[in-house]
């Protein structure tokens, strides 16, 4: 179930094959890298859209450690001074006294082990879609969208569960639509259908997704929504402007373009 390149030039190679049509290995063995996103993006997909994962998978685990969050207390033994730190009521192991850090990465490894594709899909769904490129139908940007639905039962549990291990140094948010979700992933094509299909936005939400594209480093999503009259110096994040962010992050490219248009606040 794994596939291990010896060397980084073997990839290279296969995604060079792909293009040499005259090659008579091209069409068995040439690896074309938006098409391969294609069939890893619609795989991860699939997956997270599994009955599984319309439930939140975070309280399931927590349901399934104890039928309540604190253990009995057990009866303290008589300790002698080489049991003296001993803790005989085991408050370290009671959920309600652990580290809510703690709890949530325990909670994490739990549903890695039970559902065996959903580390992966969770981690690199959004990274296969973005790749896509010009190849993504109109099906799976609908079910990209599904995935990124709020809902009381699912409660993105796929993006609290890729927040933790992101590296992100925030708090995991609440207020991530599918568009702002679309916006700091780089799914353009979920943003174009969202704006052209869904009611319009409002200018929060418009102004969220500018700033995550712009805080990620995403030029093509913060070329778009300039280009859709999206406010360039709407603050969100701790008073931060999409240009603050962008330079905070040494987007270059980011920072340029927003200074490109005039209504930008230097």
């Amino acid at each position: 179930s794994r596939v291990s390149l010896v060397h980084q030039s073997a990839k290279e190679y296969l995604h060079a094959l792909s293009t040499q049509k005259d090659n008579p290995l091209c069409a068995v063995y040439g690896v074309d890298p938006q098409s391969a996103s294609l069939v890893l993006a619609q795989a991860c997909i699939s997956y997270l859209n599994l009955d599984d994962f319309k439930k939140d998978v975070f309280s399931m685990h927590h349901l399934s450690m104890d039928d309540s969050p604190i253990s009995p207390i057990p009866q303290a033994p008589e300790l002698d001074d080489t049991q003296a730190f001993v803790d005989p009521f085991a408050i370290g192991e009671d959920a309600i006294m652990q580290d809510p850090d703690v709890v949530e990465s325990e909670a994490c490894k739990s549903i890695a082990e039970r559902y065996t594709l959903f580390d992966y899909s969770a981690m690199h769904w959004a990274r296969h879609f973005s790749a896509c490129g010009g190849k993504c139908p109109q099906t799976l940007i609908k079910s990209a969208l599904a995935i990124s639905g709020r809902n009381e039962k699912a409660n993105l549990g796929w993006f609290r569960y890729y927040w933790l291990h992101a590296g992100i140094s925030l708090a995991n948010p609440l207020d991530f639509s599918p568009f702002i979700i679309a916006c700091f992933s780089s799914h353009l094509a979920s943003i174009r259908w969202i704006l052209e299909n869904e009611p319009p936005l409002g200018r929060d939400a418009l102004g969220s997704g500018l700033y995550w594209a712009s805080r990620m480093g995403h030029r093509d999503v913060v070329d778009h929504l300039l280009r859709n009259e999206v406010q360039p110096d709407s603050k969100t994040l701790e008073g931060q402007t999409p240009l603050a962010t962008a330079a905070q992050f040494d987007h270059v490219q980011v920072v340029e373009l927003l200074l490109e248009v005039r209504e930008t606040d230097v």
